[in-house]
């Protein structure tokens, strides 16, 4: 194995129309830059991720809006492909999200490579983009079932507190009409009380979650 693949360098592409159709072919989306950030090659599956053609003033992407797998924007200089040209070197399985000009959003893996000359100079860099926004919904959905369940389990058992919490607020309800206790501890009883009543009602939403009576 040679150096270079070893450490994901790849020799820049032939200029002109043999490049052009190299970009064009790939099952992804690529594109290239040169040295100082400019787009010099990209695909019509670039194009649609970020949902226009870049534009002259763009540098590092050709994404009206990134953000990072968190949901903050990031700035073109704070791009993989940016601190590859820095750096050298490359940015692996990066999850970012293009936002489009109509504000739609595609959640991208991006993969950026260096491009070297001949003698194993940087030229530039390579990324290449894969939509997984379908896979990214899936996960979440599955998180959030998982979720919705231990719930449910939780509330099973919660219910099944609702005789002792119900023994405990009358006995606190006597308590408060008591004349024989103080003003201070009938005042604590009542506030006890008013605070299992909210616990009561967070219990019947819960029961109402797991199905349980």
């Amino acid at each position: 194995m040679s150096l270079a693949s070893q450490f994901g360098m790849i020799p820049a592409p032939e200029t002109g129309p043999r490049r052009s159709q190299f970009f064009e072919c790939l099952p992804v989306a690529c594109y290239a830059c040169d040295r100082l950030g400019t787009i010099t090659d990209y695909n019509s599956r670039s194009v649609e991720l970020w949902g226009r053609a870049p534009q002259a003033t763009d540098r590092f992407t050709g994404a009206h809006k990134l953000l990072d797998a968190r949901g903050d924007l990031l700035a073109p200089e704070a791009t993989a492909i940016a601190f590859l040209l820095r750096s050298g070197l490359p940015q692996p399985n990066r999850e970012l999200v293009i936002e489009k000009p109509d504000g739609k959003r595609v959640t991208v893996l991006s993969n950026v490579a260096p491009l070297l000359d001949e003698g194993g100079t940087l030229v530039g860099a390579l990324d290449v983009l894969q939509d997984i926004t379908d896979r990214r919904w899936s996960e979440d959905a599955r998180r959030l079932a998982e979720r919705v369940s231990a719930s449910a389990r939780v509330a099973a058992e919660v219910v099944q507190l609702k005789p002792a919490l119900l023994s405990m607020a009358s006995l606190l309800e006597l308590l408060g009409r008591d004349a024989t206790l103080s003003v201070q501890t009938r005042d604590h009883a009542e506030v006890v009380r008013l605070e299992l009543a909210r616990f009561d009602a967070l219990m019947k939403h819960m029961a109402h979650l797991s199905g349980a009576a």
